[in-house]
């Protein structure tokens, strides 16, 4: 169980990493 709550959390974090280059890209594009 303890597993499952680490993976749950790591999932947590690459979710938070990908929601964060989509706003990088999204300033980006603004910027062009």
């Amino acid at each position: 169980e303890r597993g499952e709550d680490g993976g749950r959390q790591e999932k947590r974090e690459k979710l938070r990493a990908l929601t964060a280059l989509q706003k990088v890209s999204a300033k980006k594009s603004d910027l062009c």
